[in-house]
C-alpha cells in the first residue's frame, strides 16, 4: 500500500499538544494573555507538567508572562 501524508501531519507536534491543539493554543493566549499555566492545562484537559505547558509556549514563539 501507499501511504500519503498530509500537510496537517507534517507539522511539529511538541510534547502534549497535537498540532491542531498548538493552533487553539495561540488563539487562546491571544484572547486570554491572563491565564495562568494551570488554567491553560486544565482547559486542554492534559495530564501533563506545567514545564511541557511553558515549553510549548516558548517553542510556539509566545511570551507568557503571569503578571502579579
Amino acid at each position: 500500500e501507499i501511504y500519503t501524508l498530509s500537510l496537517h501531519d507534517a507539522l511539529p507536534i511538541f510534547g502534549a499538544f497535537t498540532a491542531g491543539e498548538q493552533q487553539q493554543l495561540r488563539e487562546l493566549v491571544r484572547k486570554q494573555p491572563d491565564m495562568t499555566l494551570e488554567e491553560i492545562r486544565t482547559h486542554f484537559g492534559k495530564n501533563c507538567s506545567l514545564p511541557t505547558v511553558s515549553n510549548t509556549l516558548a517553542r510556539l514563539g509566545l511570551t507568557f508572562k503571569k503578571r502579579r
